[in-house]
């Protein structure tokens, strides 16, 4: 059954929040990580985001009942992820834990959310969206498919593998926890 206009307004302003959420953190983390390779990934990654979640906000309706603000709010589970809005990203992990985190769970995750819209939005009616839903996806999987194979690059002894096992092992277990 397709999405009615609110349900898939709420849609749009909660990829708003995740990707200027994720802008926020990437840009943080990327002085943070030491590692110059990673520096560059997360910082331009980061400006994606910005752009992405600039997007989505152009899809949000524009209509005196609707409180456009409003529907930029953290879809469940968005904020075990990447902290409350609002507040100061988590602390960076290290260089490789956070690549890990990064490319392995929140960008799959995100990937996974944007689907699952398309397969429910209404093709005359979101159209648009639709649009921003494909344009946005290749995006964020092109960012994937770079900072996984910079990722791969950096995991090259038994602790690196260990530290990307954990930030993952880690960040899934605080996507199960319910609110």
């Amino acid at each position: 059954m397709s999405l009615s206009l609110s349900e898939s307004s709420a849609r749009s302003g909660g990829h708003c929040w995740v990707e200027r959420r994720l802008f926020e953190v990437l840009g943080a983390w990327a002085p943070a990580t030491g590692l110059a390779e990673a520096t560059v990934l997360l910082d331009r990654h980061s400006l994606h985001a910005a752009w992405r979640a600039g997007q989505w906000w152009e899809r949000l309706p524009l209509l005196a009942e609707v409180d456009r603000d409003a529907l930029v709010a953290p879809p469940a589970g968005w904020e075990r992820l990447l902290g409350p809005a609002g507040g100061p990203p988590p602390p960076p992990p290290g260089p490789v834990a956070a690549l890990a985190l990064v490319y392995r769970v929140v960008l799959p995750r995100l990937l996974a959310s944007y689907r699952e819209h398309g397969e429910r939005a209404a093709p005359v009616a979101d159209g648009p969206v639709l649009r921003t839903l494909r344009h946005a996806a290749d995006d964020v999987r092109a960012d994937r498919e770079e900072g996984e194979a910079a990722l791969l690059g950096l995991l090259d002894d038994e602790t690196t593998v260990e530290d990307a096992a954990a930030a993952v092992r880690r960040a899934e277990k605080a996507w199960l926890v319910t609110d």
